[in-house]
């Protein structure tokens, strides 16, 4: 069985003397290399120039045997014919665009941080990180594009938002270079552009899958009057029309007021229903499964189920939440990578920071393709797919991530596996 290309790789200590080169462009300014040199890891967090890590070199997993589309030529679009030809006979550029200033500029560092793990961790001097602040606007994002691609970039990871991959998305067509972005909006997809965000599509499919296993058929939901809600209703009606099961009620609320007991009511004289999708976290989550109850929602019968948003809530000391299912990305790798992190920057590595650690992890991969760097359209949608910190993911040539995902159980210990993600994409995934 043909398992998905590993992102992870054995460690192997380098010689001090050893340099790996970390390009870095911060608002547009020229870009200048750092060697690697330092033989002890820091636990303060990293300017945008270079932080130090660990020098370590992985032993790299060959992506030869899903590679067969020859590599792209190197947009001619520096700027004089002497630059052009340093570029292209030197290692493959890849940019990253991040927030690193303006409001969202904590996402842009955790992130960053994420990234030059990575480019430690798994490549070697086969690729050059260039990072570019996109200063969280689409502006911003449109001008770091256009000074990656005129200084060599042969892939564009990031950006995070959904706007700015929108602004990225047609100067990177130009020059027939991939996006690999952060995002989850799925209108941004599509001609060269790839989302790696979580996508709340998929997770609402695993649990609902999941619970049809069990014999679960009746569903109602409580989701925000949002964006996000709206896009959880569609996703579960469209996910239990086609497990052959039926929504019993939806029912939206306000999330800015203070208590929900009118929408709870009338979720719960729409009974019988077997289970009830709670889209949300936090307070406001563990205040909804406490009304359920309170209204004769008896909890053997009704199982609660969530999304990826679960995981973001501390399930300790709460009773209503017991047993309830939720679906996640579950892999072996995470706790390394947080302790990595923590070891390094002295905090958690915040959610979806990994998103970046395995950009940067694919790009080293493909830099190392026999015959030449190759970020070919073929090679980013390899069906085998890749494993990464979060689990086994592909890009599909429609410009959406397919990821495998685990469902939790929330338990009085916190929440346990009970149906573990897939490893491998031979088989339809749930």
């Amino acid at each position: 069985m043909r398992r998905a290309t590993s992102l992870r790789f054995r460690t192997v200590f380098l010689p001090l003397a050893a340099t790996l080169m970390l390009a870095v462009v911060v608002g547009g300014c020229e870009h200048i290399s750092l060697p690697f040199m330092s033989s002890q890891p820091s636990r303060t967090p990293p300017s945008p120039a270079v932080g130090k890590v660990e020098p370590q070199k992985p032993a790299v997993v060959p992506l030869s045997e899903v590679m067969a589309a020859p590599p792209e030529e190197t947009p001619a679009v520096a700027t004089s014919p002497d630059t052009n030809a340093a570029i292209a006979a030197g290692p493959a550029r890849a940019a990253l665009l991040l927030p690193l200033s303006g409001p969202s500029a904590s996402i842009g560092e955790a992130m960053l941080n994420s990234a030059q793990m990575a480019l430690f961790e798994t490549a070697d001097d086969t690729l050059v990180l260039q990072p570019y602040d996109t200063h969280g606007t689409p502006e911003g994002a449109a001008q770091a594009a256009a000074t990656a691609l005129e200084q060599g970039a042969r892939i564009i990871l990031g950006p995070v938002f959904s706007a700015s991959v929108k602004a990225v998305a047609p100067k990177a067509r130009a020059a027939s270079v991939g996006v690999v972005s952060f995002s989850t909006d799925t209108t941004a997809a599509g001609e060269g552009v790839y989302l790696t965000g979580f996508l709340l599509r998929q997770q609402v499919q695993r649990v609902v899958q999941f619970a049809r296993s069990r014999g679960l058929e009746k569903f109602a939901v409580l989701a925000p009057s949002t964006e996000y809600g709206r896009a959880v209703v569609t996703a579960l009606r469209e996910t239990v029309a086609a497990a052959s099961g039926t929504v019993a009620h939806v029912e939206f609320y306000d999330p800015q007021a203070q208590e929900q007991t009118a929408p709870v009511r009338r979720l719960v004289a729409r009974q019988p229903f077997d289970a009830v999708l709670l889209a949300d976290k936090g307070a406001r989550l563990k205040a909804l499964a406490s009304l359920l109850p309170y209204y004769d929602v008896d909890p053997q019968k009704v199982r609660l189920l969530g999304t990826q948003m679960w995981a973001d809530t501390d399930f300790r000391g709460d009773q209503n939440l017991l047993g309830g299912w939720f679906a996640t990305p579950s892999s072996p790798l995470q706790k390394p990578f947080a302790d990595r992190y923590r070891a390094l920057y002295g905090t958690a590595p915040p959610a979806n920071s990994s998103l970046a650690y395995d950009a940067v992890a694919l790009a080293a991969n493909l830099a190392r393709t026999p015959g030449g760097a190759n970020f070919s359209r073929e090679a980013l949608t390899s069906e085998v797919g890749f494993s990464g910190i979060d689990g086994i993911f592909r890009l599909r040539p429609e410009g959406l991530a397919e990821r495998g995902l685990a469902v939790m159980e929330v338990t009085a210990d916190g929440p346990t596996e009970i149906s573990p993600a897939p490893t491998t994409f031979e088989k339809p995934l749930y």
